[in-house]
């Protein structure tokens, strides 16, 4: 017996490593390299990896929208890991200094506590959230 493709279109899922990207644009072209092998024609999912500055506030419906126009069919995960220095924002004046404080100062474990701050942080940036 031997595997005979047989499929018009292929699926892809690629791992985009994103770590130190400072800006969305960086982020796209890690991206469309990632992707840069693939036809055309087949289905992609992109799947952001790594860690992430704060300050990077990624627009995943403008990055699945350049893989559409490239691929039949394309999806964007995000993966990532927020990258917070607790110690940044000890003596931080504004909101997020006050809510990174409140965090990692209750009692949850601390991939909650980046979990929480990670959401903070995309709604005071006003992104939408899937929770």
């Amino acid at each position: 017996h031997r595997f005979i493709p047989f499929a018009r279109r292929v699926m892809h899922e690629v791992p985009c490593d994103i770590t130190g990207c400072g800006s969305q644009l960086e982020l796209e072209r890690r991206v469309s390299e990632a992707v840069g092998d693939i036809p055309p024609k087949d289905l992609v999912k992109a799947v952001l990896t790594g860690s992430r500055p704060a300050e990077l506030l990624i627009d995943l419906p403008r990055t699945e929208q350049m893989l559409s126009q490239r691929f039949y069919f394309a999806k964007l995960a995000d993966k990532t890991r927020l990258l917070i220095h607790p110690e940044d924002y000890s003596h931080d004046i504004s909101l997020k200094g006050e809510f990174v404080r409140w965090v990692m100062a209750s009692g949850l474990r601390e991939q909650e506590k980046e979990r929480i701050i990670a959401c903070g942080f995309r709604a005071l940036g006003g992104e939408e959230m899937d929770l």
